[in-house]
């Protein structure tokens, strides 16, 4: 199983397994994570497999991650193996995504925020709505704070992985305290 994939393309692999050939097991690929549970077969290529999954099945599975286990079933006597588990990342599909379906969560709630922020007395507001999105009980402290780590939410995921912020460090000689 790959590490991640765009759902809408095809996840293609090979496995195998010394302690269970393709020859004698059969392999089920079980997929859970946002939505609905799915599994898939893997083929016998000689003693390994091929786990085959066309674009039109990988479509509608939700993005995010995704718990995986490969399971196989001895052909004969029925015996069943978990051989392998992991995680995979399945991303969105860009080719039939909205622009607002690739926003994070603090980038969609962002505007919200500085509206909020913009329109607010100094006390806040008891309710707030703008786009499907509402708030209720925010006062002004709260929502700069809140504007302040979707902010650097967005710069972290921007720049591909978090941004660490300043660490203030003081040495003092070896027997001195503060």
């Amino acid at each position: 199983m790959p590490a991640s994939f765009p759902a809408g393309t095809t996840v293609s692999y090979r496995r195998s397994y010394g302690d269970f050939p393709a020859s004698a097991w059969d392999l089920d690929l079980l997929l859970g994570g946002p939505g609905t549970p799915r599994s898939f077969d893997g083929t016998a290529d000689g003693d390994e497999f091929l786990v085959a999954i066309a674009p039109t099945v990988t479509s509608p599975i939700d993005p995010g991650w995704h718990e995986w286990v490969e399971r196989v079933t001895h052909k004969t006597d029925g015996r069943v193996f978990d051989a392998a588990r992991g995680r995979v990342l399945v991303r969105l599909d860009l080719a039939t995504a909205s622009g607002e379906d690739s926003l994070s969560f603090y980038e969609r709630l962002l505007p919200v925020l500085e509206r909020f922020i913009m329109t607010s007395s100094k006390r806040g507001l008891e309710a707030f709505s703008m786009g499907g999105v509402s708030m209720q009980k925010l006062d002004i402290e709260k929502a700069v704070r809140l504007r302040a780590t979707a902010i650097a939410a967005i710069n972290s995921r921007r720049a591909g992985g978090p941004i660490i912020g300043e660490v203030l460090v003081r040495f003092t000689p070896v027997g001195e305290t503060e």
